[in-house]
């Protein structure tokens, strides 16, 4: 679970798909190669998106150790844990910090685009192997984060973390599309966060 390789093949295989190759992954609209971000570059490309209104944080490698230790401790959690590990993501956490949903592209399905639609139709959005019992809370999650703007994140308040990369191409602009729509019909009361997982080092 933890290049570049294995993830993009749980696309593919969420998609009714046998095999990784480089065709199947060019008509996803998907690059490649996986190239981190310094902050500055980070920041310029949130304008673009314009999510830089939002707090907006960039992954540590750590993150990957934190996923390993929990699915190591029960190997009920292996698919929440799989999902955690994804490029494009929806993740809540509730007022008290309680992780309460989460979603990915190895849930989506579709082809040549992932079709979020039917995972993003209620609060929290949630995956049919999401375990309820995942022991992650937001203050550990985001002791894992590194923020890269100013925008301050109010944690009285209930959670939609967006995950998303650079490097998933039209899939990761497309996911961000879903992700506001989701969070304007069925969380509009949660506060919008966004985590870039654009790290070599996640990858490898």
């Amino acid at each position: 679970m933890k290049n570049a390789t294995k993830v993009i093949f749980s696309i593919l295989i969420a998609s009714s798909l046998s095999a990784c190759s480089l065709i199947f992954v060019t008509a996803y609209g998907i690059k490649w190669n996986v190239k981190s971000f310094s902050e500055d570059e980070l920041l310029e490309k949130a304008r673009k998106l314009e999510i830089d209104q939002y707090p907006v944080y960039q992954a540590k490698p750590a993150i990957n150790s934190l996923l390993d230790s929990i699915f190591l401790l029960d190997s009920a959690y292996f698919n929440t844990a799989k999902s955690l590990y994804q490029p494009l993501q929806l993740v809540t956490f509730n007022e008290e910090g309680k992780l309460i949903g989460a979603v990915a592209n190895c849930d989506a399905g579709g082809y040549p685009n992932l079709n979020w639609e039917h995972l993003l139709d209620k609060y929290p959005a949630s995956s049919y192997y999401f375990v309820d019992s995942f022991p992650l809370s937001r203050s550990i999650y985001l002791s894992k984060l590194n923020k890269i703007n100013t925008v301050e994140l109010d944690q009285k308040r209930a959670t939609t973390f967006v995950i998303y990369t650079h490097f998933m191409g039209r899939q990761n602009k497309r996911f961000l599309e879903s992700a506001f729509n989701y969070h304007k019909t069925h969380a509009a009361g949660t506060q919008l966060v966004f985590v870039n997982y654009d790290l070599e080092e996640f990858y490898e």
